[in-house]
């Protein structure tokens, strides 16, 4: 009883070999033939081991019955117990699986009682219980036999066994049906080969692909059999690769030719099939029609590398396109369905195209803004449609919007380049394109496409002032050369008069006085060849730190007299660069003394920075590395830079200053920056201050 698995015939051949051992002399204690007490007695033994035996082989029969559910499974179980116990009218059966309970007619629950878990699947779901309804004589293990108990552990582990294994069917089937039913339905083609590459089994979209009716149409069929021979060559190597090598082909895309020159583009992915010994018996993949990606692909490549020089003509065929399907979806009464795969076509093209493409209706609200409006300003398309022009468009543009827009409704097509606020405060550029819209006659609204173009912008306005900065560094030099030649010659008589004179202390007082003038009219010249000559000092390693540091304690002096604090956030990151301690070291010098002289009597605070001035402001440095590049930042605590001038302030000779300056500071720090081969912006903190930002290479 304990091997839960015998069969019919081994509980046959123990039930013989039971009336074998009770039949022996040899088994009796009085040696005489049976008949006696002990051959009643063990008799009496026998039949409870038969009907113990017929109970096991009787449950064998009732869980493996075609079909039989889990709850007829437990119904008979109980069943067939109540007779196996040695005082079958006075037993009572009950079986709980799951809060479900199977019990005999007559069950009563008494203190006489035996229980077994029934775990399935290696986890308890229930219990099988036997109860005496009266009192019986003690016997092995109080009211029940030894073998009893045996026979309870035994059942409730069959049954758990018999459960577990009828719920792995189930799931076997579900999941063999889930199998098939995607194999049936899944656009994608799956297919499976043996190891010379015959196909042993395809789903629906694969045999349609073949156009075979089954699997039987196929035996034996290779690539050969439907696409040309170059094709299924490759394909043959690839599967020969994969099953030597146990790697997988991953999303390889290929180019399918058919026999009859039928061509398409497939993504494909193939796998090594191997058995439960762990052999590879062939391969198995799925391929996924890729044909229009591929060529979308293409024409947006195209479009891409056009959209910039043909915006108009493109925007032009759009509209041709449009209206030429409007006029064949009249004609041939399909209306509904030729413009559901226009407009699926157009979404497909605009919602990939990198610029904005939007749609306005007659009353000046927004209607649909492409996916490329989150990039490009940050704001989400739902946010974007709620937004009022007002809010996003640069003041100074303003004037360009909804005028444009009448106009463009009431004239035709329109260009025009706004800038507007992203979502994080910056300004980019765009440049607006846009066609009316008409219903008939009348004109409904406009569509139009908006280009980002800020970098070509940031780069014209770097051109432009490298250029002026060009000219006029010549035009400076040439200037200096003719200040400074009279110059020098008036210093050396200056330096004659004074040594011959030299007990005239009132001339001697005056000659010291027009030095300084000429010193200073020297250093303007100094200032003006700069101009014309950055980058001339030797360049060689150097700390950026260091120089930041070193300058800074030039000006220790000069800032606590003017009631300035400096604050360095210097990364020990920082890597050392090649380039020109002096000329850097005038660039740092230029923007802490320039952000002196704007924060002189301004007391301001600054959240972001997280400090607020004590006295005249504070002045923060703070450098980092980031993988090829340095970037260094001076901002202050100062009212920060007019809007108007933000665009202007590295030109030459530019200047707000009322009393001194001659506006060519910045523009030598802009050369300086970029004979290193780095850039300089600025702009201002949106809670108050300028923020200067430098950005070097390391190479």
């Amino acid at each position: 009883m304990k091997d839960e698995n015998k069969t019919k015939k081994e509980l046959i051949e123990e039930l013989k070999g039971l009336r074998r051992k009770v039949l022996r002399p040899e088994n009796s204690e009085s040696g005489n033939i049976p008949g006696n007490e002990v051959f009643r007695k063990r008799t009496h033994e026998l039949n409870e081991r038969v009907k113990e035996l017929n109970c096991l082989y009787k449950l064998s029969v009732a869980i493996n019955k075609p079909g039989i559910s889990v709850d007829e499974m437990i119904r008979e179980t109980v069943e067939l117990i109540q007779p196996a116990m040695q005082y079958p009218e006075a037993a009572a059966v009950r079986a709980v699986l799951e809060e479900k309970e199977f019990k005999t007619r007559n069950f009563k629950e008494t203190k006489w009682s035996l229980v077994s878990d029934i775990v399935v699947r290696g986890e308890q779901k229930g219990f099988l219980e036997v109860y005496y309804l009266e009192e019986k004589p003690e016997l092995d293990e109080g009211q029940f036999l030894k073998e009893e108990k045996i026979l309870i552990d035994s059942v409730a582990g069959r049954l758990g066994s018999a459960i577990g294994s009828k719920r792995i069917a189930e799931e076997l089937n579900y999941e063999r049906y889930y199998l098939q039913t995607l194999m049936d339905n899944i656009p994608d083609h799956v297919f499976f080969k043996d190891d010379i590459s015959r196909f042993i089994k395809v789903n629906r979209a694969m045999s349609d692909v073949l156009r075979a009716i089954n699997d039987t149409q196929l035996e034996g069929k290779t690539d050969h059999d439907y696409f040309t021979d170059t094709f299924a060559e490759e394909t043959f190597m690839d599967e020969i690769e994969i099953m030597r090598t146990r790697k997988p082909l991953i999303n390889k895309e290929e180019k399918v030719v058919f026999i009859d020159g039928s061509e398409k583009w497939c993504s494909v992915t193939k796998m090594p099939l191997i058995d439960k010994t762990g052999k590879i018996i062939g391969t198995f993949g799925i391929s996924r029609d890729i044909t229009s990606f591929k060529l979308g692909e293409e024409e947006l490549r195209k479009a891409r590398d056009e959209l910039e020089l043909r915006i108009k003509e493109r925007t032009s065929d759009l509209m041709k396109t449009n209206e030429q399907l409007k006029m064949e979806i009249n004609e041939r009464g399909k209306a509904d369905m030729a413009l559901k795969k226009s407009e699926e076509n157009y979404r497909n093209l605009v919602e990939n195209l990198p610029d904005i493409v939007f749609a306005v209706d007659e009353k000046g609200s927004l209607t649909y803004v492409s996916p490329a409006v989150k990039p490009i300003t940050g704001y989400t398309p739902e946010e974007a449609m709620n937004l009022l022009f007002s809010t996003v468009v640069h003041p100074e543009d303003f004037d360009s919007g909804p005028e444009d827009s009448r106009k463009t409704m009431a004239d035709g097509r329109f260009m025009n380049e706004i800038r507007i606020f992203t979502k994080s405060g910056e300004t980019r550029w765009l440049r607006i394109s846009r066609l009316p819209v008409y219903s008939g006659d009348r004109i409904i609204g406009y569509e139009g496409i908006a280009t980002d173009i800020t970098q070509s912008k940031l780069l014209q306005e770097r051109l432009i002032r490298s250029e002026r900065l060009a000219a006029t560094g010549q035009l400076a030099a040439s200037v200096a050369h003719e200040i400074n030649s009279p110059l020098q010659a008036i210093t050396v008589m200056l330096n004659t008069i004074s040594e011959i004179h030299v007990e005239d202390k009132a001339l001697n007082k005056n000659i010291e006085i027009l030095k300084k003038a000429f010193g200073s009219i020297r250093d303007t010249v100094r200032n003006l060849m700069d101009l014309n000559r950055p980058g001339m000092e030797p360049k060689h390693p150097l700390n950026i730190n260091e120089i930041i540091e070193k300058t800074s304690a030039l000006v220790k002096t000069h800032l606590k007299q003017s009631r300035i604090d400096i604050t360095m956030d210097l990364s020990p990151k920082v890597p050392n660069i090649v380039g020109s301690p002096q000329g850097l070291g005038h660039v740092f010098l230029n923007l802490i003394n320039n952000a002196v002289e704007v924060m002189s009597g301004v007391l301001k605070g600054n959240e972001k920075w997280m400090t607020r001035a004590a006295a005249g402001g504070i002045i923060f440095i703070k450098s980092r590395f980031d993988k090829d590049h340095i970037d260094i930042e001076v901002a202050d605590t100062g009212p920060g830079i007019p809007e108007e001038e933000l665009n202007r302030i590295f030109d030459p000779f530019y200047t707000k200053k009322k009393t001194m300056g001659m506006g060519v500071g910045l523009s030598i720090c802009n050369g300086i920056i970029e004979d290193h081969g780095g850039s300089i912006e600025a702009k201002n903190i949106p809670d108050g201050g300028a923020l200067f930002t430098i950005t070097l290479p390391v190479k």
